[in-house]
């Protein structure tokens, strides 16, 4: 099977960027289109304390975002440079305030993406009941094939 549109979903890690190397790979070989893609997530808030009448300092928020931003554009340049130094052309997105996989399927969606790689941490028992897979929840949520990379 031969890919039109390959996604790469990274968090900057040194598991994602396995994933990043095996987008690369699979790009170069196939002559697909590649994109790379960061997620972050919304500044995390307890709505019982917000309903309590706590209120969050907008200043904190803001630079909460701000560096999110930053790290986003970092993480994506990074790749973006390891593409190239390897021959391959690829665009960047970046999605603010969102869960991972819902951030990654949006995206795979938008640009009509045929196969969507990630990485996977390989977390287990407790971990993973709390931090839950976005690997698998991209896995079971998505229309594009999923390349799950460990």
């Amino acid at each position: 099977m031969s890919y039109r549109h390959i996604l790469v979903a990274t968090d900057g890690s040194e598991s994602s960027m396995k994933g990043v190397e095996r987008a690369i790979e699979l790009a170069s070989a196939t002559g697909a289109k590649l994109t790379a893609v960061h997620v972050s997530e919304p500044y995390p808030t307890f709505d019982i304390a917000t309903s309590m009448g706590f209120f969050l300092d907008e200043a904190v928020v803001a630079r909460y975002y701000e560096t999110a931003e930053k790290l986003a554009g970092e993480i994506l340049s990074k790749v973006k440079n390891r593409a190239k130094d390897l021959g391959v052309e690829i665009d960047t997105r970046y999605v603010q305030k969102s869960k991972p996989a819902e951030g990654i399927i949006t995206i795979a969606d938008r640009e009509k993406c045929d196969l969507i790689v990630l990485a996977s941490k390989g977390l287990t028992g407790i971990e993973r009941l709390v931090m839950g897979s976005c690997a698998n929840s991209v896995a079971n949520r998505s229309k594009a094939s999923v390349l799950i990379v460990r």
